[in-house]
């Protein structure tokens, strides 16, 4: 009796199916890589164009609310044993020398304070960074930013703590024009004697900071202000917060009796060659009749492979603060940021 086995062949994978799997296997990690490197590049690049848009957000705020301060004294202050001259007045920016003039009088007219750059509330600098140490500002360079100059005086009277502080965080008590203005030396944790005057400056400075194991070359928004600070003598410019291409001020500038609106925007020099004006009885120069601030920022991008690939046959631009279109840089992420601050102690005084 013979007995039927089938036959059962052991088969294995052939030299072209294994070719085959093998390839598709590759073709899937490949496919795999390049969608997590993709996100992964969208990702970094949304981060970067995110602290970008951050810092320029904090710049702006930062300067719209120290603009919003310009040309500030306190009416209400209380009138003080060591200057009685204001008994019953009402004093604005800049405070009115005595007729004799006493020791705690702001203005000293006969010895040229304060220079131009602080008899207003607003000034600025077409094209370069205002000198802290002339109080004036360079020689035009259209590729260079502008700098700007807010000056108010402190309202202490609720306490200690106050607005005396510049935009740095130190106190101008010690700035020479507050000598006899603050208490310093006298009474410890008590107001000022008198509003002590506040002066910030804001220009942009080349910052060099390390992104990706490389050193990267930006701009950072820097403040110097007049207070006294632990690190050095006042008037240094301190970075604030970096990530920026451009800056640039335009002024709105009222001329009548009407109202404070101005007719059109201006750069700091058209500013200064303005003719003094009457309004109510009162002169004002160009700068004392800025109600308006118009700050453009440029924020760009830190660091590389930021920007992706321009469109087919179409490179990607930005506006700069000219309205000029410019192209975006190889690789870099720019954006034009505008906003307009009103000097709400713009308007002529009367009492």
């Amino acid at each position: 009796m013979h007995r039927a086995y089938a036959n059962h062949r052991q088969q294995g994978l052939s030299l072209v199916e294994l070719m085959v799997a093998m390839a598709i296997g590759l073709w899937a990690v490949w496919a795999s890589a390049t969608v997590y490197l993709h996100t992964a590049s969208l990702q970094r690049a949304q981060e970067r164009r995110s602290a970008a848009e951050e810092a320029g957000a904090f710049a702006m705020g930062m300067l719209g609310r120290d603009i919003l301060n310009a040309g500030f004294y306190p009416a209400s202050f209380a009138s003080s044993a060591v200057d009685g001259s204001q008994v019953g007045g009402y004093d604005s920016y800049p405070p009115l020398e005595s007729a004799v003039r006493k020791d705690s009088d702001w203005q000293n007219m006969a010895q040229g304070w304060p220079p131009l750059a602080y008899r207003a509330g607003i000034y600025g600098c077409d094209g370069g960074e205002f000198n802290v140490q002339t109080a004036t500002c360079p020689a035009v360079d259209a590729s260079q930013p502008d700098s700007l100059v807010v000056n108010y005086f402190s309202a202490d009277a609720m306490g200690d703590g106050g607005s005396r502080k510049d935009c740095t965080g130190s106190a101008v008590d010690n700035d020479p024009s507050n000598k006899y203005r603050s208490n310093a030396g006298k009474k410890l944790n008590q107001p000022p004697l008198q509003p002590l005057f506040v002066s910030n400056r804001y220009a942009l400075r080349d910052l060099k900071n390390f992104v990706d194991q490389q050193d990267v070359v930006t701009k950072s928004l820097a403040c110097s202000g007049n207070g006294m600070s632990a690190f050095g003598s006042p008037g240094i410019y301190q970075p604030m917060v970096s990530g920026f291409k451009d800056m640039r001020f335009r002024y709105g500038v009222y001329s009548g009796e009407a109202d404070s609106l101005p007719e059109r925007f201006y750069s700091a020099a058209e500013v200064d060659a303005m003719p003094v004006v009457g309004i109510h009885g009162q002169a004002y120069t160009g700068w004392q009749r800025v109600s308006v601030v118009k700050v453009c920022i440029l924020i760009q991008s830190q660091g590389g492979a930021v920007r992706l690939e321009d469109p087919a046959g179409q490179a990607m631009r930005y506006l700069d603060c000219d309205d000029r279109p410019q192209a975006q840089p190889a690789g870099q992420w720019v954006q034009r940021l505008v906003q307009l601050f009103g000097v709400r102690n713009a308007l002529p005084y009367s009492y």
